[in-house]
């Protein structure tokens, strides 16, 4: 069955909240206790002056990494089943591409604007800049972010149509 439009933006958006505060918090406090770990989305002049990351940074990393994909992983099983249940069954390739790209879009959107624009380029606070890198010119580049946002964009649709595949074709 289909599900309507207006349930299943209203889904979509409570788990891209859901996403994007759980991602939020998970970024803010990595960038408090370990900002090297994002030296690689740093605008190219920060990276170039970076220096090299430490093997406390690189095991954090990989922790962070892990946590990230269980909190994706998580919210986007929570919303799959939640479509099924909306569609009373299979829910369609459409229903599960839509909902996907509206979960994924709501964080990119909550990225941009208030991650990246608002408190790394805006409020620049020092415990979100790589160590050596402090008050670079480089952190105030509004287009750097915009950029960053359109790959992740491409991405989050690409993602969205792959996982509609999956769940119509193989569950």
């Amino acid at each position: 069955m289909i599900i309507p439009l207006d349930l299943l933006l209203q889904h979509s958006l409570f788990y891209g909240v859901v996403l994007s505060v759980a991602m939020t918090t998970l970024i803010l406090v990595t960038l408090y206790g370990w900002p090297m770990i994002w030296v690689g989305d740093a605008p190219p002049e920060v990276r170039a002056a970076a220096p090299p990351m430490s093997d406390a940074d690189r095991r954090a990393k990989r922790v962070a990494t892990v946590v990230m994909l269980a909190i994706l992983s998580a919210v986007l099983v929570a919303a799959l089943r939640g479509l099924w249940e909306l569609a009373m069954g299979r829910p369609s390739f459409a229903d599960v591409a839509l909902s996907t790209f509206i979960i994924f879009m709501t964080f990119n959107l909550v990225d941009l604007l208030i991650i990246d624009w608002l408190i790394l380029v805006t409020l620049r606070p020092g415990f979100a800049m790589i160590p050596g890198t402090e008050g670079m010119a480089a952190y105030g580049d509004y287009s750097f972010h915009f950029h960053a946002f359109l790959k992740g964009t491409a991405g989050v649709a690409a993602f969205s149509l792959i996982v509609a595949a999956i769940v119509v074709l193989l569950l």
